[in-house]
């Protein structure tokens, strides 16, 4: 018992390192990446790629397993963090993948833009009800349910791994397709970064498969990050950053070649993928689970 008690308090020292890691390194990187594009400030895929890592930084810090513990005193606020972390998760894989679109030429921009809103706020409204409904309460670590909350609580973590997995396909997609029309370099390895980034966030996505095992056979799951999902997380958000990064410093190099146009006909996001400036906004001397 005292071993099952120590690899337990180990994972979670792991889980909260890593979480708190993730968190500091993805609010870090936005600050820095805003000031690298300071000049692209109007530009919707600033703003989205901003909005990714504000929200997913915040959630790290939400599903920590070391938040649960401080806030447990503070009435309801307990059993919603996980609802809280995760609404906050996907307003991060919808901002990622609504920053891809923002990429294209203006008429599919605002049709991809478009259908993404929707889904987005569809799948958020689904998602409060479903919680709310399971009548989920957190108990130590574990958020549990009861009889048929089992299975409305497995309906909603399919539908926030269902509606993941798309965002992040849309991202890597785009990203990744247009990173090879890109001569070999810097900024073709940015985009491939983040494009591996996607894949890892699809690794971390793939635990939730656990959680539902573990609701339906004991109505519970975990209630915070497990030291792999933390870990997976923390991978994610460092190599996505360090693309985004890259791909930053070498667009503000004096002298960058400018980006080909857009044409309606495009089927992906700038060859710069999210540091480039959309086609009405170039100027060649300025410098882009759960």
């Amino acid at each position: 018992m005292r071993l099952d008690q120590a690899a337990l308090g180990m994972g979670d020292r792991l889980a909260n390192v890593a979480a708190y890691l993730a968190c500091g390194l993805a609010i870090t990187g936005t600050v820095l990446k805003a000031r690298l594009d300071r000049h692209r400030r109007k530009d919707p895929a600033m703003r989205f790629a901003s909005a990714f890592g504000l929200s997913i930084g915040t959630a790290m810090a939400v599903t920590a397993p070391a938040t649960a513990t401080a806030v447990r005193h503070l009435g309801p606020l307990p059993d919603l963090l996980t609802l809280i972390g995760d609404q906050l998760k996907l307003v991060a894989a919808g901002s990622l993948a609504m920053m891809a679109h923002s990429l294209n030429a203006p008429g599919r921009a605002r049709t991809g833009l478009r259908r993404q809103s929707v889904l987005l706020g569809v799948t958020v409204v689904l998602e409060i009800v479903a919680y709310l409904s399971a009548g989920a309460t957190r108990v130590g670590d574990e958020v549990t349910v009861q009889g048929t909350g089992r299975l409305i609580l497995v309906g909603y973590i399919v539908l926030f791994t269902a509606y993941g997995i798309w965002c992040l396909g849309v991202f890597s997609l785009l990203i990744g397709r247009r990173a090879w029309d890109v001569p070999p370099g810097l900024l073709r390895l940015g985009s491939l970064l983040m494009s591996v980034a996607s894949a890892v966030g699809l690794a971390w996505l793939a635990d939730n498969g656990r959680d539902m095992a573990h609701v339906l056979t004991t109505g519970g799951e975990d209630a915070a990050e497990s030291p792999f999902s933390a870990l997976a997380a923390l991978v994610c958000v460092t190599v996505g950053f360090t693309g985004a990064m890259v791909s930053s410093w070498v667009a503000a190099r004096p002298g960058a070649a400018p980006s080909p146009p857009a044409t309606q006909n495009d089927h992906g996001p700038s060859d710069h993928g999210p540091s480039d400036h959309r086609p009405s906004d170039h100027r060649p001397s300025d410098r882009t689970g759960r």
